[in-house]
């Protein structure tokens, strides 16, 4: 990143709140959580920037093309250095999965099935061939095969 200014490094610090062990962004965010920050870049034209991945530019940090900034913290406002972490798409999934914050079951956007669907699928299998189920369902045999064997919904 260029050589920014004293007056924008004043501006951004102005809006973290360092009270707690997470550094808070208390300015504009994302509709996620995540803070964002306008920084100039040329006369009167300004770039949002993301605060998390601008306060590691601040600190010295070159953050190479195509990774990430990932919070060891799991909260999307934290700008504290020492709660970043520079890795890969992968290395972003493989901490949510570690933590446990993976999404499953009902609570997957893209879940066609609820609880229980799943115990109902269960209890048809004694009695249903898989692809009956399947069809009753709006699933595939393959989907009702793994939740006979538990492998999903377990």
């Amino acid at each position: 990143m260029e050589s920014i200014n004293q007056k924008t490094v004043n501006r951004f610090w102005s809006r973290v709140d360092k009270s707690g062990e997470c550094w808070q962004w208390t300015g504009s965010k994302r509709g996620i959580g995540y803070g964002q920050f306008a920084v100039k870049i040329n006369k009167g034209k300004y770039k949002n920037v993301a605060t998390h991945r601008f306060v590691l530019e601040l600190q010295g940090i070159e953050i190479p093309p195509g990774l990430y900034v990932c919070h060891h913290c799991d909260n999307p406002s934290c700008v504290n250095p020492d709660h970043l972490f520079i890795g890969t798409a992968q290395d972003n999934e493989d901490d949510k999965t570690q933590k446990g914050r993976q999404p499953k079951g009902n609570s997957h956007h893209a879940s066609k099935l609820c609880d229980l669907d799943v115990w109902l699928i269960r209890e048809l299998l004694q009695t249903k061939t898989q692809t009956q189920i399947a069809n009753w369902f709006g699933i595939t045999q393959a989907t009702v095969s793994l939740i006979h064997l538990r492998l999903t919904w377990q």
